[in-house]
This record gives structure tokens, sequence and C-alpha cells, in this order.
């Protein structure tokens, strides 16, 4: 019998502990220098506080967001109170640091539309230990040049399409190995001056002569007089006019064809 009460005794000092409180952080976003990362921590806590491996810290709210300003490994840690218990969670991260773009232009800045070509050595790299994956580049013209794992330095050039008048751009994107992106332009990196586009018609009145050919030649050029410098019409009979016009008349006055050009 006291074998029995010794039992029961034993059985009924053994009384669960209280549980520990929960609070899983999670994350959200690219660990990448400069980007944003969302935190969650428990949305049926109390107290809540986040602190940003000592760089930052935000309290009173259960998910939140930070920028982290320097490459490296960090721990972020979040405590909160659930159900009348303290509880702890903390993450590891490794926020990487982001391609760099190096450009440097070595062609004239400005440039006739005419055979125009811009050339760079391209410099751009990666951080230490990653290599870039994608290289985007993006004229202001609209031409789309990519390049799969890239190996720099290179040179890169290419040819202005648009005619008309521009101050040429570039917008490069990188990506490394990490998936960390980087964006950046280069504005202003050189001029294209107007295609000339020159152009005219002609009309033929009636003959003055039976010898002779009279015409109208109109102007049609695309090219704004304030960006022309000089003008030739050759009529192809060894006559010539510096007359920009845009109406000019002339009289062929022998027979043969002649190949008139606006220079």
């Amino acid at each position: 019998m006291k074998y029995k009460w010794f039992l029961l005794l034993v059985l009924f000092c053994k009384i669960p502990a209280p549980a520990l409180a929960q609070c899983q952080l999670i994350f959200d976003g690219s660990p990448c220098l400069g980007d944003t990362i969302y935190f969650f921590g428990a949305p049926n806590g109390t107290n809540h506080k986040f602190d940003f491996n000592v760089e930052g810290t935000k309290t009173g709210v259960y998910s939140t967001s930070y920028v982290f300003k320097t490459a490296g490994a960090k721990t972020v840690t979040y405590t909160s109170t659930v159900n009348g218990s303290a509880c702890t969670s903390s993450v590891n991260l490794v926020i990487h640091a982001k391609p760099v773009v190096v450009f440097s232009l070595r062609s004239p800045t400005t440039q006739c539309f005419e055979n125009n070509l811009f050339c760079f050595r391209d410099s751009s790299y990666s951080a230490q230990g990653t290599y870039l994956v994608d290289e985007e580049i993006t004229s202001n013209d609209g031409q789309v040049f990519q390049f799969k794992n890239p190996k720099t330095p290179k040179d890169f050039c290419f040819s202005v399409k648009d005619e008309r008048s521009i101050i040429s751009e570039l917008y490069i994107k990188l990506e490394d190995n990490n998936g960390c992106v980087f964006y950046d332009t280069l504005e202003k990196i050189g001029t294209v001056r107007e295609k000339i586009g020159a152009r005219f018609t002609r009309t033929s009145p009636k003959n003055p002569d039976c010898d002779s050919t009279a015409v109208t030649l109109n102007n049609l050029s695309r090219i704004s007089t304030n960006n022309v410098k000089t003008v030739r019409w050759d009529f192809g009979d060894g006559k010539q006019s510096n007359a920009w016009g845009p109406t000019l008349k002339h009289t062929f006055k022998s027979v043969g064809t002649f190949a008139t050009q606006l220079l």
C-alpha cells in the first residue's frame, strides 16, 4: 500500500512547465546594398522591437522595412511579448555590394549624323568574389544592347540612329551572380548634329525656246537654315548657285541629260 501512494505522489508532482512564447522573424527582399528588405514578426504580439545590427531600430510595429547602408554580415533581432511572455528571434543576413558602372568616352563628343560612332571603354565590375551575369545598355534613341556574362574591361561602340539633332544618353543595367542589380545613367555623353537630309523636287514649265528647258526647284531639305554653313546647287550644266531657296529657277540652254545636285 505504501508503494502505491509513493507512485501516485510521483505522478502528481510531474506538472509540465509553461511553454515559451514563440515569435518567428521572417524577411522578404533582395539582400543587396541599397535595396529595401521587409521584416515580419508576431502579429498577435505587443512591445515589438527590431534591431538592425545596431545600425538602426524600429519599435511599435510587428512588420517593417529597412535599407542597409553597409555591406557584410548582419544580424537582425526581433523582440516582442506574446501571451504575456517575452520572446526573441533573429535572422542572419549577408548584404552584398552592388556592381559598379565605369564608362569612359573614347570618341569625339560632337559628331555629324552621317557615320557617327560613339565608343567607350567599359571597365564596369562587380564586388570581390562575385561576377557579372548580365549587362544591358539602352540608348535614348531606343537601341538596346545586351551582353550575357560580360567580361570587362571591353570596348563598346554604337551609332545614333535618330536623324534629329540630339544629346545622346545611355541607360545601363548591371546584374551579378547574387542577383544584385545596379542602374546608372550616362548623361550628355555627346551631341549628334541633325542629318542634313538634302532633297528637292522640280517642275518644268513650258520651254521658252526649243533648245532650252526652264525648271523650278523646291528645296525640301529637313535641316534648318540656322544649322547650315554652306549650300551649293550644282545643275550639271556647268552652272552653280549658293542660294538656299526654298524656290529656285534655272534654265538649261543646251540639249542633254543633266544631273542636278544639292550639296
